[in-house]
């Protein structure tokens, strides 16, 4: 049987409050890959669970550094980035990435992008409005990773159980990203 190994989450190493700036309230500093990563939030936004750092993605970039993960030369994509952190990552790691999210999170997107990355490495970055189901036909289907973290959210219990039930979400979760991917490889 397979038993899950147990790791102690990527923590913020430290964080700068911002006073007089309506997109950032915080700047949160995290170390992983080698990476000092700046990330601003803003965790009473209106604008929803795009503004906020969430331990799923920090697992993520955590899991890259683990595996030793790199993105050279690779075509990737991150559907739902929020803050960005795991797509800044990406594109660190050699990526050449598209980070999509709501068009009302983009700009906040773009300014960590803008915090994170060099500019000899911009040109491998794009940040894109992306709203499933309408937006889809706009993107190519030849991406070598499709990467996405805390991508579903559901108030009622309920209807999250059944959703998000450990077989029904993994099933969904390969079903979408093979769809989607037309191969690429799923971590």
């Amino acid at each position: 049987m397979f038993e899950p190994k147990m790791m102690k989450l990527m923590q913020r190493v430290s964080f700068l409050r911002i006073h007089g700036d309506d997109d950032f309230k915080i700047i949160d500093y995290y170390q992983t890959c080698g990476f000092k990563l700046e990330i601003g939030v803003n965790p009473s936004s209106e604008q929803g669970f795009g503004s906020t750092v969430w331990e799923a993605a920090l697992g993520l970039c955590q899991y890259f550094e683990e595996e030793g993960i790199r993105f050279s030369e690779k075509k990737v994509i991150e559907l739902g980035a929020g803050t960005g952190i795991v797509s800044i990552l990406a594109a660190l790691l050699g990526g050449n990435v598209t980070i999509t999210d709501k068009p009302e999170l983009l700009n906040r997107i773009e300014r960590n992008v803008s915090f994170n990355i060099p500019s000899s490495f911009k040109p491998q970055v794009k940040v894109r409005a992306l709203r499933w189901g309408l937006d889809n036909s706009l993107f190519p289907s030849d991406y070598d990773y499709i990467l996405c973290s805390d991508i579903m959210y559901f108030h009622d219990k309920e209807i999250g159980g059944y959703y998000c039930s450990r077989q029904r979400q993994q099933l969904q979760c390969n079903l979408l990203l093979r769809y989607i991917s037309g191969g690429s490889e799923i971590l």
